[in-house]
Order: C-alpha cells, then sequence, then structure tokens
C-alpha cells in the first residue's frame, strides 16, 4: 500500500513497469474535444505489452474503487493516480503503445507531470569524456615561500618566549614541537587535506599554545611578587590554577567557531576549521599537560631551587617593573580613548561604504581562459606573466600537455 498524492491508500497491483520502458511524456493541450491540457505518454516495445496487462488489470475494478487507478512512483511517492477510463475492457487494456492523462490540468501542472515521467524514464549513462592531470595553483615558489614563512614565524615566537622566560620558555618551545607532532598525526588519523587555510589554521594554534603559556607564567610571576608563593614550585602551580579559566574560555571560543566553519562551510574553508579546531586541542594538551608536567619536573631539580631566577618568575619583568613604577592613568583619559575608538570605527565603516568590499573569485566568479602553446611553458614564467599583465591574483594551472589555465576575476572581452 502507498498513499497516493492526496493521501488515499493505493493497492499496488501484480503487474507493473518501470521508468525505462517510457519513450517519451509530453503536455498537449487539445481544447476542440474539451480535453484540456493532458500528458501523452509514448511507451517502448517492451513496454507496450505491460501497460496492456497493467491497465487491463485495473480495469477489472468497479468506478472508484482504488484498484481502478495507475499509480505514479518517484523516489517511492506517487506523483499522479490517474483512473483507468470506463471504456477500457477488463483484461484487455490500454494498447497500441501511448496513453492519455487527462484531469484538471492547467499549463503548469501538466509540463510538470510531463517532467517527472520523463525524469523517470531518463537513462544516465556515465562515461568519461576528457581527463587531464592539473599543477597544483600555487607554484613552487609561493608554497615554499609560505613553508618558510611558517618556519621563520614559529622560530621567532620560541626565540622571544625563550628570552623572556629563558629555562620555562624553553620547555615551552619543546612543548609547541610536541604540538606539532600531535596535530599532524591527528590529520593523518582523521584523513584530512591539509590546504592552504588550513596551515594557516594550524599556525595561528601555535600563537594560542604560546599565549596559553604566557598567561600561566605571568600568573606565576604575580604570585611571586605578591609573595603569596615563595618558591618557583609553588608559583607555578598557582599561575596554572589561575589561568586555567581565561586559556578554557578562549579556546571553547575559538573551537565554536571552528566547528561552524567545519558544518557551514565547504572547501578550503572547511579544512580551516578542521585544522583549527585540531590545532586548538593540541595547543591545549601541549600548554596545560606537556609543558606543566615538563615545568614541574625543572622547577624540582635542586640546582633550580637555588637559582630560581633562571625560570624568570622570580619577579615581574622588566615591562611591568617600568609600568608600575611610572603608573600610567590609561582610565583617567578614559574619554579621549573612547573617542579615538569612535573615530576609528566611523573611518572603518565610511571605508566599506565607499569603496565595498573587494570580494574574490571565489565569491565573484569570473572568466577562465585555456591556452595551448607549442613547446612546453614553465608555469611560474607564466604565473609572472600574467602577475605582469595586471592580474596578480590569477590563478594559472598547467593542463595536460602544453596547456594552460588561467582564472580570475577581473577580465574585460578584450
Amino acid at each position: 500500500m502507498l498513499p497516493d498524492e492526496e493521501g488515499r491508500p493505493l493497492w499496488l497491483g501484480p503487474s507493473s513497469l518501470n521508468g525505462g520502458e517510457v519513450a517519451e511524456a509530453e503536455a498537449r493541450i487539445e481544447p476542440q474535444q474539451g480535453l484540456g491540457w493532458f500528458v501523452s505518454v509514448d511507451f517502448h516495445k517492451g513496454g507496450k505489452g505491460k501497460w496492456a496487462d497493467l491497465t487491463g488489470e485495473a480495469a477489472c475494478a468497479a468506478p472508484g474503487d482504488p484498484v481502478r487507478r495507475v499509480a505514479i512512483v518517484l523516489d517511492d511517492e506517487v506523483i499522479s493516480s490517474p483512473q483507468v477510463d470506463l471504456g477500457v475492457q477488463c483484461g484487455k487494456g490500454i494498447a497500441g503503445g501511448s496513453t492519455q492523462i487527462t484531469g484538471d490540468f492547467d499549463r503548469k501542472e501538466a509540463r510538470e507531470l510531463a517532467l517527472l515521467i520523463n525524469g523517470c524514464a531518463l537513462p544516465v549513462p556515465v562515461e568519461a569524456v576528457e581527463q587531464r592531470t592539473v599543477s597544483p595553483t600555487l607554484g613552487a615558489a609561493a608554497i615554499e615561500a609560505s613553508a618558510q614563512a611558517a618556519i621563520i614565524g614559529t622560530a621567532l615566537t620560541g626565540l622571544f618566549i625563550m628570552a623572556v622566560y629563558r629555562l620555562l620558555g624553553g620547555l615551552a618551545v619543546i612543548a609547541l614541537a610536541c604540538y606539532g607532532v600531535i596535530s599532524y598525526a591527528a590529520l593523518v588519523g582523521l584523513g584530512a587535506t591539509l590546504t592552504l587555510p588550513g596551515l594557516a589554521g594550524f599556525v595561528l594554534a601555535i600563537g594560542m599554545a604560546v599565549h596559553a603559556n604566557v598567561l600561566v607564567f605571568e600568573r606565576a610571576r604575580e604570585a611571586t611578587a605578591t609573595r603569596q608563593r615563595k618558591t618557583p614550585r609553588s608559583a607555578l602551580a598557582a599561575g596554572f590554577r589561575e589561568a586555567l579559566s581565561a586559556i578554557a574560555d578562549s579556546n571553547i571560543t575559538t573551537l565554536i567557531a571552528a566547528a561552524l566553519l567545519f558544518l557551514f562551510a565547504s572547501g578550503p574553508v572547511r579544512g580551516f576549521g578542521v585544522t583549527l579546531g585540531i590545532g586548538v586541542l593540541a595547543s591545549m594538551v601541549s600548554a596545560l599537560v606537556i609543558t606543566r608536567a615538563l615545568a614541574d619536573l625543572a622547577v624540582a631539580r635542586r640546582a633550580v631551587r637555588r637559582r630560581p631566577g633562571i625560570t624568570r618568575i622570580a619577579h615581574i619583568g622588566a615591562v611591568r617593573t617600568r609600568l608600575t613604577r611610572r603608573d600610567p592613568d590609561l582610565m583617567g583619559r578614559r574619554r579621549c580613548w573612547l573617542a579615538a575608538s569612535a573615530v576609528a570605527m566611523v573611518l572603518a565603516t565610511a571605508g566599506i561604504l565607499v569603496r565595498g568590499l573587494d570580494f574574490g573569485v571565489e565569491f565573484t566568479g569570473g572568466r577562465l581562459v585555456e591556452y595551448a602553446t607549442t613547446k612546453p611553458v614553465d608555469v611560474d614564467r607564466a604565473r609572472d606573466a600574467v602577475a605582469d599583465a595586471g592580474f596578480p591574483r590569477a590563478v594559472v594551472q598547467a593542463s595536460g600537455d602544453g596547456e594552460l589555465t588561467v582564472r580570475t576575476g577581473g577580465m574585460s572581452n578584450a
């Protein structure tokens, strides 16, 4: 039993035919005979006999009986259930290989039903028309520059935290190396693809891990400066405890943003959400577990207890000492700061309204031009030539033998 388009039950008899046996369905109009709009259905040779058997069985039922109607089913849903005409003889059915579905159709309804019936009958063979091997959208120089930027940025971050926190900074750098291993293992385990935006999320999480370490070490400095903790070990424990809520809040909000990017975005942006989420979780493990374990082992050593200055948490630091001595009254000039912020907001909003946003080809679409060359052309040289021609953001790829593909947004017919 299946409900028809009006919710009434339909009995499915033993005879049936599938959409492959339908040759064509077409919406037509015949005003002279009073038919109005109707749907004409033609069958292939194999479907002619099945249609006669099906309508012959249905014609044996009484008028108005649901069994007298023929159900047209698409994706397990009845799209139409016309009744077999009273003039059709029981057991003989409708012969001739064609039939008409009449009713109170308007033009739109008749065309829609014909399209649905044709959709049931539409064979969709898939065959390979062309196959190409394309080069990366980024050139070797751009990929190398991105990798160098990530390495240099990570190295400078590590040097900075080692210069400020000495021993504890060095341990934090070791924890950052563990972060990289954990993140890469997670990407491999999940089978995630590393995209360029994903690499940006990976590097961004490094900064978040360093930020968590800075929060911990600064809270430990405060505990030492206020004489609440006398030893580096107790000050470090207090730093982890007091910084935990701030670290958790910032990372949870970032995880929410990463989850939204993964659920609602697509393509490279979704890859950014995946790597950002993995990086945030790995950075929390790096900062709160690995760094704490290494730091706790280090400050428990007798040499460190004798020379607490090596941990750089025995005093509050030169910057904070200078600020404390000068005691700048920033909140005393709050009106000036608020006015400056308001002016900056107005200028930024006006700039957006006047100049608009500069969308890339991903949002606006554009033109794609393919070139065939008589001899092989280096893709990096082609990228440089396209950039020199005034399209620095164009995507240039090698496609096939001696073919180049250029995609860009702002290109005229000329």
